[in-house]
């Protein structure tokens, strides 16, 4: 459960429209892709990390 929050907080810093289920009930579609994103984000930095 720790983990989870702990990506809620790191995806409101990134993306400050991002608000925690809590607060409002976004639709899974949009939770998803908003994740899904941050992931993506995530390994094309690792990626682009290991290339340099």
């Amino acid at each position: 459960m720790k983990k989870a929050g702990g990506k809620l907080r790191s995806l409101q810093k990134i993306n400050p429209f991002f608000r925690p289920p809590a607060n409002i009930r976004p639709c899974p579609a949009e939770l998803l892709l908003s994740s899904f994103a941050v992931f993506m984000l995530k390994i094309l930095k690792y990626n682009v990390s290991q290339v340099i």
